[in-house]
């Protein structure tokens, strides 16, 4: 039991290494990538000429962190809570694998893959707005994890909405990047909080 728990801990642990490794390697190709304008092209792009293997690799590393962070979350759900939460979560990580698999296979937006892997990610945002939003009830009332929780869920539906409006424009690169900075900071402060309370439940049972 000892040696499961701590096994479930290290590869928690090992996802949010994989979280904050992809956003700082965003943002090492927006310095190696001065052809890109960050406020006006996708994050996608980037798997476009020099260093494209680094935004590959994020597309994988973030989805499999997710799926890592949800199959913690249906632990809990074990007990009564984070099922929905953690199905969400499980879709959103399985669509950014499906959108990272397009681009190694294509390469190019603009074509009808470029399109679905434009769809995927589309979807797989709202998705993970789902589960921000049913995770929220599983923190306790009038706390800071509450707040954190609604505040992260407004600003990711804010970015949502605002990506939406932006597409094509000058704004989009800037209100995407914004988007998934959210998804990630919900993944790291929510999703690995929540997903935390398996283990002191488990930790409960066995000392009960």
């Amino acid at each position: 039991m000892i040696v499961l728990a701590a096994t479930r801990r290290a590869v928690r642990q090992v996802a949010n290494l994989a979280l904050l490794g992809s956003a700082g390697s965003v943002m090492g190709l927006a310095i190696l990538r001065p052809d890109l304008d960050i406020s006006r092209d996708p994050i996608s792009e980037y798997v476009h000429g020099p260093f494209a293997f680094v935004q590959i690799a994020v597309f994988f590393a973030v989805g499999a962190a997710s799926i890592v962070i949800a199959l913690a979350l249906w632990q809990v759900g074990a007990s009564g809570k984070g099922r929905l939460t953690a199905i969400l979560t499980f879709v959103w990580g399985v669509g950014i694998l499906i959108a990272g698999l397009i681009d190694v296979e294509d390469r190019v937006l603009g074509t009808d893959e470029g399109a679905i892997h434009d769809l995927v990610v589309k979807a797989a945002f709202v998705v993970l707005l789902g589960a921000a939003v049913t995770a929220v009830r599983h923190t306790p009332p009038r706390s800071r994890e509450r707040a954190i929780a609604a505040a992260l869920v407004l600003v990711m539906g804010g970015a949502i909405v605002l990506t939406a409006t932006t597409e094509g424009g000058r704004w989009f690169g800037l209100t995407e990047r914004i988007l998934a900075a959210t998804a990630v900071a919900w993944l790291l402060v929510v999703g690995s909080r929540l997903s935390a309370q398996a283990d002191a439940s488990r930790r409960q049972v066995s000392s009960s």
